[in-house]
């Protein structure tokens, strides 16, 4: 055993032991401690407990909202596939805190939104700690945060985008236990079939009848567009992406809102908003309304502006007791891709849960082959002729909600409706508060589907299901997801 002496001469390696131990716990806490470093130090210690406290009441409560990623280390950013797409990109000297910002911003309403979905007794003590110790309220409080701590997070820009990744919407292990190589197979081949059978229904003859239902969006007395919003004015920064104001997205939304048909139409068929009922569920209410969100994607490099439109069903009725696809909710996301100029460049759809992706490229684009055995490949039942202007009517299927046609939009007939933002849906009110419709996985809860207990094997999380935003994978075979950065790109030239 080392014994240290008082006197220098009973032990003439007392420094050297000293120095040693020293210097190993010195190395072993700096190990411990870089972690922390990067977790923290980019908060003031005031703002440190204010967001220890915030994200505690959320964990605890479960109003954990997931559409945008949370950065390992840096509590004060969340990102998505399209800002993390130019992680590795960052080249000027501002470009660097302009991207930074965007992060930031996301987190800042994400977080009010989670905040807002707390308990009226946890919001109130979290309020009461901020006015103590800030002066401001929560969000205030976090703001000025922000700003404080913004030169931190540049400093370490390498550490943020080395973490910035959002991962795939696909369970490995489960590709791993359902021998994924091999089931994926007949899999491809009832992808195939479907994709076959929708062609054809494109093909086929639609026939009007008093029970179709018509919609149309309801547009601000004025408001109307004569031309397209030339977009590339709203890339006014570092990197050229275009984001219009809220009076520009108004517009936008108003000019390129689809008519809808849905023919034969039953009970299940009405458009809809959505409420939480005493159980806390998700619930459909004829009250006809879209969500609409905006959201970007990468062509040749440059940065394009999508509208998406949300409808919701109350329900895909199952045909019988073996109906894998049917269930509560049910419904419709419409996209709009626009170029510099503000024309169309490609629609694509989707239902909610994922399922379903179909595109409709402008004639201004043409398909690629698939290369891959393992990828199902862009399903293009329709190019959009340049002569259906800018006004398009989607002609859906009773039940199903599956798409039929895409048609030159006539006159507005039938019941307007109208224009909510998607957010809107991350906080609903209900008789004790607000409640996301989405839980912390980003589904909805009380829409899952028979298929999910047949498909797991393909690594879709509850196959069929409902979704949140930033969670729609959108093939069984390969990997691709409807907020792909790049999807453009990956199909179509």
């Amino acid at each position: 055993m080392i014994q240290f002496s008082c006197e220098t001469r009973s032990n003439p390696y007392r420094f050297f032991y000293v120095f040693f131990l020293l210097g190993t716990m010195f190395l072993f806490s700096g190990c411990m401690a870089k972690h922390q470093s990067i977790v923290w130090q980019d908060l003031h210690p005031t703002c440190g407990d204010l967001v220890a406290q915030l994200d505690a009441a959320i964990v605890s409560e479960h109003v954990r909202d997931v559409q945008n990623k949370r950065i390992h280390g840096f509590p004060m950013l969340r990102t998505n596939r399209f800002w993390s797409s130019y992680a590795h990109e960052l080249e000027t000297e501002k470009e660097a805190p302009f991207w930074l910002t965007q992060l930031e911003s996301q987190a800042l309403m994400d977080w009010s939104i989670e905040k807002k979905n707390l308990l009226p007794a946890s919001q109130e003590k979290l309020d009461l700690w901020t006015q103590k110790y800030f002066h401001q309220n929560v969000d205030e409080a976090l703001q000025q945060c922000m700003q404080q701590t913004h030169a931190f997070r540049l400093k370490h820009l390498p550490d943020i985008v080395a973490a910035s990744k959002v991962p795939d919407d696909y369970q490995t292990w489960k590709r791993v236990v359902g021998l994924y190589p091999l089931t994926a197979v007949p899999f491809l081949m009832g992808v195939h079939a479907w994709q076959d059978d929708a062609k054809a229904s494109f093909q086929e003859p639609l026939v009007a009848d008093e029970s179709d239902l018509h919609y149309h969006m309801k547009v601000t007395e004025g408001a109307a567009l004569e031309h397209p919003i030339n977009t590339k004015g709203q890339g006014k920064n570092p990197l050229n992406i275009p984001i219009p104001d809220d009076s520009e997205m108004k517009h936008l939304f108003e000019h390129f809102a689809p008519q809808l048909t849905i023919l034969a139409a039953t009970d299940v068929d009405h458009l809809g908003e959505i409420k939480i009922n005493s159980a806390q569920q998700s619930i459909h209410v004829k009250n006809p309304v879209v969500y609409t969100h905006i959201s970007h994607t990468r062509w040749h490099g440059k940065a394009l502006l999508q509208l998406n439109y949300m409808f919701w069903f109350s329900a895909r009725p199952k045909t019988s007791v073996f109906d894998l696809l049917g269930g509560e909710l049910d419904g419709l996301i419409w996209r709009v891709t626009l170029t510099e100029d503000g024309r169309p460049l490609l629609y694509d759809a989707i239902h909610p849960c994922g399922c379903y992706h179909m595109f409709f490229p402008s004639q201004s684009l043409s398909l690629k082959e698939k290369e891959d055995f393992y990828e199902e490949g862009a399903l293009v039942p329709q190019f959009i002729p340049n002569s259906f202007g800018d006004h398009l009517e989607l002609v859906i299927k009773s039940q199903t909600h599956s798409l039929l046609r895409i048609q030159k939009a006539g006159s507005n007939k039938g019941v307007p409706y109208q224009q909510r933002p998607y957010h809107a849906l991350r906080s609903i009110p209900y008789a004790e508060g607000f409640k996301s419709m989405f839980d912390e996985d980003g589904l909805v809860a009380g829409s899952e589907r028979g298929e999910r207990f047949f498909f797991w094997p393909m690594g879709i999380e509850s196959a069929g299901a409902m979704r949140q935003w930033g969670h729609h994978a959108t093939e069984f075979v390969g990997e691709r997801h409807f907020d792909d950065a790049n999807l453009i790109d990956r199909y179509f030239k």
